[in-house]
């Protein structure tokens, strides 16, 4: 078994901690020198993350990283088989990360051309 990786503990943390993560709890707690190079890489694999601005207690300030959506694993994404747009109800096309147990994800609504959230329409086991 390997070593979970900077970005797996940073994403296990976010998960851990609805409130966030800021650079200098990732460096204190995983190491990371470099947290919004691993917040990239986690985007990058689908992962919501929002960030948001908080000032300290002497009046700086510094981004928290907030987990808002998991990207589905490559077996689930793999067996689904139909997404919609949950505002209208048309086929809609899977871009990213899911949410509420991978019923919710963020895709393009093939009706109205633009990034909605969809809903999973059918699950093919």
């Amino acid at each position: 078994m390997s070593k979970p990786t900077q970005a797996q503990r940073i994403l296990q943390r976010m998960r851990e901690h609805p409130e966030g993560i800021t650079a200098m709890e990732a460096l204190d707690e995983i190491g990371c020198f470099r947290l919004a190079a691993r917040i990239y890489d986690l985007r990058a694999e689908g992962h919501q993350i929002i960030e948001e601005t908080q000032s300290t207690p002497t009046g700086k300030h510094v981004a928290r990283y907030r987990l808002i959506g998991i990207a589905p694993t490559p077996a689930y994404a793999a067996k689904v088989r139909a997404w919609v747009c949950a505002q209208c109800g048309t086929d809609a096309s899977y871009i990213g990360a899911s949410v509420a147990g991978d019923q919710y994800g963020l895709g393009k609504c093939h009706t109205h051309g633009t990034t909605a959230v969809i809903t999973l329409y059918r699950d093919v086991r």
